[in-house]
């Protein structure tokens, strides 16, 4: 997340954009707490959608089933895992077309290593310590049913940023955008 929150300031200050407003989904909203961190003076607002990096909340179903030792179910072992993710990732689903849910399914195949990467560095950068008092005006949204980031993590945002707003969604998981 820091390596990529100094990519993303080194993009905005190419383009010469003053302060920003800044939005991230999971991953994206521990990179754009990151860069506030980092920048305050340089983010107007924040949205924050389901977002990773808060280590401290209760832990969701899917880190739980990690600690146990069980497969990571975000990252498919072939392409028959590829309804189970969407399951885990979404409260309802879409139904695809075979042939379109091969193609998603072989993309993050090919991606698999880089992904497990990329969550291992992610678990190893806590957010808390650098955002704790941002006043940063913050709006966070959630899915209630999300099972890869507990939902019990907006009340430790919103003690850790004062200017939070919060909007739950009934009945939607870690993807509330879909």
């Amino acid at each position: 997340p820091q390596a990529q929150a100094r990519r993303l300031q080194a993009f905005v200050q190419q383009l010469g954009l003053g302060p920003v407003h800044l939005g991230g989904i999971s991953m994206g909203g521990q990179i754009a707490l990151t860069y506030t961190a980092l920048n305050p003076s340089q983010v107007r607002s924040l949205w924050l959608i389901d977002t990773a990096g808060i280590w401290s909340a209760p832990p969701s179903e899917v880190q739980l089933a990690i600690r146990r030792g069980e497969p990571n179910p975000l990252l498919l072992r072939d392409e028959n895992d590829f309804p189970r993710f969407l399951s885990v990732v979404m409260a309802r689903p879409p139904q695809l077309p075979p042939p379109i849910a091969r193609v998603f399914a072989r993309q993050r195949l090919a991606d698999r290593e880089r992904e497990q990467a990329i969550m291992n560095d992610m678990v190893r950068e806590p957010t808390e310590k650098r955002i704790r008092g941002l006043k940063t005006p913050t709006l966070i949204m959630w899915g209630q049913r999300d099972r890869v980031i507990s939902p019990a993590t907006v009340p430790v945002l919103q003690k850790l940023l004062p200017q939070a707003k919060v909007v739950v969604f009934e009945g939607v998981g870690h993807m509330p955008v879909m």
